[in-house]
């Protein structure tokens, strides 16, 4: 009898594992740079850089495929980008975006394509994480070959960040720095910290 009832707890015990990790969050993200064709007019107004091609003005932007694969809800909260900070020697600048429609509530099997100017990538001198984080506090990454392919192509493309001085102190170092179209909240990390990843 001992023994049957020691079965029937383990079997309970493997089910009820199993069903934990069907019902854990399943977070999918892909990042991509887009081309969207735009008119003369448009382009002043672009939200993204402009790229010239033989087709016309083209506005590139940043943009991130996340889908829930999992079988719970889960609030998105932002994109994040993480580098080394140049001007804070030994920490890491952490951006968090919130383009539209961020922060969202994704449901189980369903994805959302928020997208970010392509800038972020740029000042960022050395790339630590790209991905997003949710209510948890959790980092989702975006799947790897996607950024290194990304970074490539970025790399030849034209940037509007600018480089400006400080008009009360003109020997200060120059700021690399672009107008910004979403909310953001920059923070920066000690190196070498981990930070929550899921």
């Amino acid at each position: 009898m001992a023994a049957w009832g020691a079965a029937v707890a383990t079997v309970t015990a493997v089910v009820n594992l199993l069903v934990a990790l069907r019902q854990r969050p399943s977070i999918q993200v892909r990042a991509s740079l887009v081309f969207g064709s735009v008119s003369e007019e448009e382009a002043a107004e672009a939200k993204g850089t402009i790229v010239e091609s033989e087709h016309g003005p083209q506005d590139v932007l940043l943009e991130f495929q996340i889908a829930n694969r999992g079988r719970r809800a889960l609030e998105i909260v932002a994109v994040v980008v993480e580098g080394t900070n140049e001007t804070a020697t030994g920490y890491a600048k952490v951006v968090e975006i919130r383009p539209e429609p961020l922060p969202i509530v994704l449901e189980p099997l369903t994805s959302v394509r928020p997208s970010i100017q392509k800038e972020f990538l740029d000042i960022t001198p050395r790339l630590e994480f790209l991905g997003v984080v949710d209510a948890l506090g959790n980092r989702h990454a975006a799947v790897e070959a996607d950024v290194r392919r990304l970074l490539r192509s970025n790399a030849d493309l034209p940037s509007n960040v600018g480089s400006f001085r400080s008009r009360a102190d003109p020997d200060a170092a120059p700021v690399k720095a672009f107008q910004m179209q979403a909310p953001v909240t920059i923070t920066n990390r000690p190196l070498g910290r981990p930070t929550r990843r899921a």
